[in-house]
């Protein structure tokens, strides 16, 4: 799975890692494979970081896909809430095809916000407000 996820409960957060490339099916098929897990806490803040992720095969409808996917989710069943989503996106490609995802996931569960620097990604995980 090119995304891994890891429970972090001292912080309050858990980190989604992103890593190698990354498909349009890989991003549906490993989230719903996260949210199926034992591992997977309903309402808990989450760092996406993608920092190590090669986006460059995603595309628009992909992208779109998973947000609908989490608003689905999110409606039905409460299963994806999260209060709050950091992603880290170091890299412009990446940057972009987040704040897309931020877009298409509008009506979601998640407070979404993306970072070019992780500390603030995880500041602002942190902070209540």
């Amino acid at each position: 799975m090119p995304i891994t996820i890891v429970m972090n409960h001292e912080a309050g957060y858990f980190v989604s890692h992103y890593k190698g490339a990354i498909t349009d099916a890989d991003l549906l098929n490993d989230w719903k494979s996260i949210f199926n897990s034992g591992d997977w806490i309903p309402d808990t803040n989450e760092l996406a970081d993608l920092s190590e992720a090669d986006l460059s095969s995603l595309t628009t409808d992909g992208i779109r896909a998973l947000a609908d996917y989490f608003i689905s989710m999110s409606t039905d069943n409460n299963v994806t809430s999260m209060k709050k989503t950091a992603i880290y996106a170091p890299k412009t490609l990446n940057f972009g095809l987040a704040r897309m995802y931020a877009v298409f996931a509008f009506e979601s569960s998640q407070n979404i916000e993306i970072f070019y620097e992780r500390e603030e990604a995880i500041q602002w995980l942190r902070n209540d407000k």
